[in-house]
């Protein structure tokens, strides 16, 4: 039996009508990555490794990923992530789409060009409520107890729960939310203490603090790249998208890592 799931899977994957859409790329694997295919495959992920359709990503303790998606979409998993694509469509037959579930843990994106266009083709299913986007950077974390965490760093997101549709973001001038178990959300005045400082400094502010002399000249040299490269901790565009293709996307170089601003100020 064994033997023949096995040959079933590999009619799966390397059968030409059944090979799986590459959909992005990996930046950044640290710690344990993984992404669970099958019951009985699980391959590790490592920087440069491919993401598929249908992968359901997981980050172990102490671990963080990073992720070039083929609309240019930029994703990042904290720790404790299972995150799962299970549908990513661009400049294919038929129209755009994306749709991803975050399962536990949490993560931070900024949107790529799926969505922008037409925000019914983007959304991102949690355990309380289903988010939609408006041309986004956004974060959120599903915490120990079933709130779902939200922080809008540009433009506006929109949830939809059990007991309604929410927006959070520029549109209502909210910029954090918390939607407890049930489904209820409730605007917050400041940052979430589950959300990592700094997340959303802009470029002008971080400038503003090397100016002060607070940080080291490397901080300066990596704030003259940040010119050329888009970091999950800015407010920056997203980068251009992939050129389409089901068979591979082009590995990233040392200019295209993702950068944290918390890791390059330290603790």
């Amino acid at each position: 039996m064994k033997y023949l799931r096995g040959l079933l899977l590999s009619v799966v994957l390397f059968h030409p009508q059944f090979v799986l859409a590459n959909v992005g790329i990996t930046l950044v694997a640290s710690g344990t990555v993984e992404a669970v295919v099958t019951a009985d495959e699980v391959r590790e992920i490592k920087r440069r490794s491919n993401i598929f359709e249908t992968d359901t990503v997981t980050t172990g303790a102490e671990s963080k990923a990073q992720f070039r998606m083929k609309d240019g979409a930029m994703i990042a998993l904290i720790e404790n992530t299972e995150w799962q694509v299970v549908d990513y469509k661009y400049q294919e037959a038929g129209e755009d789409a994306v749709a991803m579930q975050l399962i536990k843990g949490g993560l931070r994106t900024i949107s790529g060009q799926v969505g922008k266009a037409d925000n019914t083709q983007y959304k991102l299913d949690t355990p309380v409520g289903s988010i939609g986007i408006r041309g986004t950077h956004y974060e959120v974390r599903i915490t120990d107890d079933g709130q779902l965490l939200l922080a809008v760093y540009e433009g506006t997101i929109v949830i939809e729960t059990d007991q309604g549709t929410y927006e959070v973001g520029s549109s209502v001038g909210y910029a954090y939310a918390v939607v407890d178990a049930n489904g209820n959300l409730s605007y917050l005045d400041t940052m979430p203490a589950e959300f990592t400082e700094g997340h959303s400094l802009s470029k002008t502010d971080i400038q503003t603090l090397i100016d002060s002399g607070q940080f080291s000249d490397n901080v300066v040299d990596v704030m003259q790249r940040l010119d050329d490269i888009d970091s999950f901790s800015l407010t920056e565009k997203p980068e251009e998208p992939l050129e389409n293709s089901n068979e591979s996307i082009d590995a990233p170089t040392d200019a295209e890592i993702l950068l944290d601003f918390n890791d390059i100020v330290g603790p």
